[in-house]
């Protein structure tokens, strides 16, 4: 008997929209895959799924969905289950701000709204591995040497390409504007030198003439910001609809967020040799600070309506006179992969045999985080993504939930301990020796320490800088793309 026909509207309603930044490889690519499988097994047969990838290019797009299509024709194998489950990919190269800008104003476009956006796309930066210290810190060191390794090979300095098509005199102009601006705001275990997709590994150059980005920093952080910001149309919900589930944005971070390596004065992390770590410290503190007090006069202005920004009169916006956070804007989630063995660096098939082999042996000498596969890496990220708002525990935006499994490999969710913030950003002591006896602390590197009531308003106070940094960068940007592409037109007529 075929299924009876439904409007548009219901059939949208009834429609999860999830975009999932970086997807041809690796975790991006199983994040896909668990996504499928739990919709499929969990979620009522008249709801369907529309997953949004995306990669650099059209052609990996569509090599990615012929991949996916087979995935689910072999795991779930009927036509109902498949006929569920369709497709809207979308390229756009995150190191690339107009690119970034284009890919937001083409969804907002052609799709009704986004639910969850997962923001796992980026770059590592690392340009080798250090072999003898590798081999010596795993010999005498394996569980802590495979989760927090001090053995990458990195540079400093990886800027962006060129963003802007300026004169000379336009771009000095700009650049001097947008110097002044920043110096008053306060100037899933990734591995190997490539990227995952989603991320232009080119490098900048010197004496370009405008406002130089990170590389790392763009890839790994400020895309993400400035894309979130833009789809903000499709991510924000009408506060008088209770039954609306909240849109959700969910970064993904890592288990190297640590905080040695990140610094105030050096943001976009130009200057340090630890750009991968920093880019993922910087994600812990923007998400988990997201929906405090603090925060709220540059969260205000980032959740606001963008519709100004994408036009060509954008100005510098200004915060809004709040207490609490704006009931419609979505809520950011941070996650963490655990240590997934990924194809990001190419390793000889001996030496990768040796690295996984390695994994497995930390895992059974007790470590939870070494999930190994991306399949098992995607079960935190999922969690958030598919559950109901009333089956999340009321504070989940304050934990940073991880993807780790048990000696045999079952995947599990597990909360993560974060530098300066804790298990869920309660500095009493109590709350957090109850936490170590519920098994919070199995898997914490070593020096880890409680959480005191300075260092969690330090952790506040940080990411309340974060975010006054990056809305000043996001706001110069915008006007700096504007004028660009008004120049752009000027030249083409």
């Amino acid at each position: 008997m075929a299924a009876p026909s439904r409007s548009k509207a219901a059939t949208d309603a009834d429609c999860t929209y999830i975009l999932i930044t970086g997807v041809n490889a690796g975790l991006g690519f199983a994040i896909c895959c668990r996504l499928i499988d739990e919709f499929l097994s969990t979620r009522p047969i008249l709801q369907t799924l529309k997953l949004i990838p995306t990669t650099r290019t059209p052609a990996k797009s569509e090599a990615t969905i012929q991949r996916l299509r087979a995935y689910t024709a072999k795991h779930h194998p009927r036509p109902e289950q498949a006929a569920r489950i369709s497709y809207h990919p979308e390229h756009l190269d995150l190191t690339v701000l107009h690119s970034v800008r284009k890919a937001a104003q083409r969804l907002v476009r052609d799709i009704p709204r986004l639910d969850v956006v997962i923001l796992n796309a980026g770059l590592a930066g690392f340009t080798g591995l250090d072999w003898p210290r590798a081999v010596w810190d795993c010999l005498t060191d394996l569980k802590q040497a495979t989760v927090w390794p001090q053995f990458a090979i990195t540079e400093k300095g990886w800027k962006t390409g060129k963003q802007l098509r300026r004169t000379p005199r336009e771009q000095t102009l700009a650049e001097l504007s947008f110097a002044t601006s920043v110096t008053e705001a306060g100037s899933g275990h990734g591995e190997g030198g490539k990227q995952d997709d989603g991320a232009n590994g080119g490098r900048g150059e010197e004496g370009r003439g405008e406002p130089v980005l990170g590389e790392i920093f763009c890839a790994n952080v400020f895309g993400h910001y400035m894309l979130t910001h833009d789809l903000l149309p499709l991510s924000r919900r009408n506060p008088s609809d209770s039954k609306e589930e909240p849109g959700r944005i969910i970064w993904i971070s890592s288990l190297e967020a640590v905080a040695e390596e990140f610094s105030l004065s050096d943001i976009q992390a130009l200057n340090t040799l630890g750009a991968y770590r920093s880019s993922k410290r910087l994600t812990d503190f923007l998400a988990l600070t997201s929906n405090l007090s603090g925060t709220l006069p540059y969260t205000s202005t980032f959740f606001s309506d963008p519709s100004s920004s994408l036009s060509s009169s954008a100005q510098t916006p200004s915060p809004p006179s709040l207490s609490v956070p704006d009931s419609s804007q979505p809520t950011m989630y941070v996650t963490q992969p655990g240590v997934c063995s990924t194809g990001i660096i190419a390793l000889h098939p001996i030496l990768d045999f040796f690295k996984v082999l390695g994994l497995y042996f930390s895992r059974l000498c007790g470590s939870p985080w070494q999930t190994v596969s991306s399949y098992t890496g995607a079960v935190s990220v999922v969690y958030l993504a598919l559950a109901l708002s009333s089956a999340l525990p009321p504070n989940a935006s304050a934990v940073k939930y991880g993807s780790s499994t048990d000696r045999w490999g079952r995947g599990r969710i597990k909360r993560t301990e974060v530098e300066g913030w804790g298990w869920n950003g309660i500095w009493e002591g109590s709350e957090d020796v109850r936490g170590m006896e519920m098994g919070w602390g199995e898997g914490r590197r070593r020096g880890a320490k409680i959480v005191s009531k300075e260092e969690r308003e330090g952790f506040e106070e940080a990411g309340r800088e974060c975010w006054r940094y990056l809305e000043g960068l996001r706001a110069d940007w915008e006007r700096l793309l504007n004028e660009d592409l008004e120049v752009g037109d000027v030249e083409e007529k």
